[in-house]
Protein backbone atom coordinates (compact mmCIF):
# COMPACT_ATOMS: atom_id res chain seq x y z
CA UNK A 1 0.00 0.00 0.00
CA UNK A 2 1.29 3.44 -0.91
CA UNK A 3 1.88 5.89 1.92
CA UNK A 4 0.04 9.21 1.58
CA UNK A 5 2.44 11.96 2.61
CA UNK A 6 0.18 14.98 2.29
CA UNK A 7 -3.21 14.00 3.67
CA UNK A 8 -4.58 17.54 3.57
CA UNK A 9 -3.68 17.92 -0.12
CA UNK A 10 -5.50 14.68 -0.93
CA UNK A 11 -8.59 15.88 0.95
CA UNK A 12 -8.51 19.29 -0.75
CA UNK A 13 -8.12 17.71 -4.19
CA UNK A 14 -11.04 15.36 -3.51
CA UNK A 15 -13.19 18.32 -2.50
CA UNK A 16 -12.49 19.95 -5.86
CA UNK A 17 -13.60 16.94 -7.93
CA UNK A 18 -16.46 15.49 -5.85
CA UNK A 19 -20.06 16.06 -6.84
CA UNK A 20 -22.64 16.80 -4.16
CA UNK A 21 -24.69 13.78 -5.24
CA UNK A 22 -22.00 11.37 -4.03
CA UNK A 23 -20.73 13.48 -1.14
CA UNK A 24 -21.33 13.45 2.58
CA UNK A 25 -24.04 15.66 4.07
CA UNK A 26 -25.02 16.49 7.64
CA UNK A 27 -27.71 13.79 7.71
CA UNK A 28 -25.14 11.17 6.70
CA UNK A 29 -22.75 12.41 9.39
CA UNK A 30 -25.47 12.33 12.05
CA UNK A 31 -26.49 8.82 11.02
CA UNK A 32 -22.90 7.58 11.10
CA UNK A 33 -22.43 9.20 14.53
CA UNK A 34 -25.61 7.69 15.98
CA UNK A 35 -24.82 4.21 14.64
CA UNK A 36 -21.24 4.04 15.89
CA UNK A 37 -20.15 2.67 19.25
CA UNK A 38 -17.01 4.77 19.68
CA UNK A 39 -14.80 7.22 17.75
CA UNK A 40 -12.84 4.46 16.01
CA UNK A 41 -16.04 2.73 14.91
CA UNK A 42 -17.27 6.10 13.61
CA UNK A 43 -14.13 6.56 11.51
CA UNK A 44 -14.45 3.06 10.08
CA UNK A 45 -18.14 3.57 9.31
CA UNK A 46 -17.41 6.91 7.61
CA UNK A 47 -14.70 5.23 5.52
CA UNK A 48 -17.09 2.45 4.49
CA UNK A 49 -19.73 5.02 3.55
CA UNK A 50 -17.19 6.96 1.49
CA UNK A 51 -16.00 3.78 -0.21
CA UNK A 52 -19.53 2.87 -1.26
CA UNK A 53 -20.23 6.43 -2.43
CA UNK A 54 -17.02 6.35 -4.46
CA UNK A 55 -17.97 3.03 -6.01
CA UNK A 56 -21.37 4.41 -7.00
CA UNK A 57 -19.73 7.49 -8.53
CA UNK A 58 -17.27 5.35 -10.49
CA UNK A 59 -20.07 3.10 -11.70
CA UNK A 60 -22.10 6.12 -12.85
CA UNK A 61 -19.10 7.54 -14.70
CA UNK A 62 -18.43 4.21 -16.39
CA UNK A 63 -22.08 3.86 -17.38
CA UNK A 64 -21.84 7.24 -19.13
CA UNK A 65 -19.11 5.89 -21.39
CA UNK A 66 -20.48 2.37 -21.73
CA UNK A 67 -18.10 0.45 -19.44
CA UNK A 68 -18.94 -2.07 -16.74
CA UNK A 69 -17.65 -2.05 -13.17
Amino acid sequence: MTKIKHTRKVIDKASDIMTAFYGLNSNNIDNIYRNSNNPFDMIINAFKFGYVQGFKAAKADNNKIGCEV
